[in-house]
C-alpha cells in the first residue's frame, strides 16, 4: 500500500493499450487523475475520470481539527452528539450511455466556541434521492 502517489493519463480520442514485457497497460479515453497524500498522518485522496461519456470524481479525507488558541473547528463526515466525526467524502458518477447518476456526498463541521454545527448529506442512485442539511 503506497503512502502517497499521483497518476495522470490522457487519451483525447479513444482508449489506448500499451504493451510491455510485464503486460499491457490500458489508458482509458479522456482524462484520468488519481492521487493520495499522507501528510504527517493526515490523508486525502482523489480519483477523477472525464470523457465524452462519463464524469466521475471520488474524494475523501481524514477528519480535520483546526485549533488556534481557544478557537477550534472540526470537519468530518457526520455529527455525533453535535461533534463532527469521520472523514468527509464526495462521490459523483454521471454516465451518458446508458444514462446514469450516482451521488454520495457527506460532510459536517462543528465549532465548539460558537456552539455551532452543521451537516450535509446528498444521496442519488437508481432507488433513492435524499438531501438533508442543517445548521
Amino acid at each position: 500500500d503506497l503512502e502517497c502517489f499521483a497518476f495522470l493519463s490522457f487519451s483525447p480520442i479513444k482508449e489506448q493499450t500499451l504493451s510491455f514485457q510485464d503486460g499491457d497497460v490500458v489508458i482509458p479515453a479522456g482524462v484520468t487523475l488519481q492521487g493520495r497524500l499522507d501528510f504527517l498522518g493526515w490523508e486525502i485522496a482523489i480519483s477523477l475520470a472525464v470523457s465524452k461519456t462519463r464524469f466521475y470524481i471520488e474524494a475523501w479525507m481524514d477528519p480535520v481539527s483546526l485549533k488556534i488558541g481557544d478557537f477550534e473547528m472540526r470537519i468530518g463526515n457526520h455529527l455525533e452528539n453535535d461533534v463532527a466525526v469521520g472523514g468527509a467524502r464526495f462521490l459523483v458518477d454521471l454516465g451518458v450511455s446508458p444514462p446514469s447518476a450516482l451521488i454520495d456526498i457527506g460532510g459536517a463541521f462543528d465549532i465548539p466556541m460558537l456552539k455551532s454545527y452543521g451537516y450535509l448529506n446528498i444521496t442519488l442512485n437508481a432507488d433513492i434521492f435524499s438531501f438533508t442539511a442543517g445548521i
